[in-house]
């Protein structure tokens, strides 16, 4: 999300996509923990600021829902868990 919104003010074309029905992530597990409900804060505040920044945020997609055009990037961060193998 701050990555989202530094681009969008140094002038690039930033559009988020999530996949989930809310910004955040496995940030939003955390802050049901009420000893950490305070943690929300920050989530927050990155989304005020992707709103003040004008960033286009669209809820309950995948960031691959279309391929990249020429000049374009993306950044897919997931929060995905991987284990090791058990032997």
């Amino acid at each position: 999300m701050e990555a989202a919104r530094v681009l969008k003010e140094r002038g690039h074309n930033v559009s988020l996509y999530e996949k989930a029905d809310k910004l955040g992530g496995l940030w939003n597990i955390v802050v049901q923990d009420p000893k950490k409900a305070n943690f929300a804060d920050v989530t927050n505040y990155l989304r005020r600021g992707l709103q003040k920044a004008g960033v286009p945020v669209f809820v309950n997609k995948g960031g691959h829902a279309r391929a990249c055009k020429k000049g374009e990037a993306r950044r897919s961060r997931g929060g995905h868990r991987s284990y090791p193998e058990k032997h």
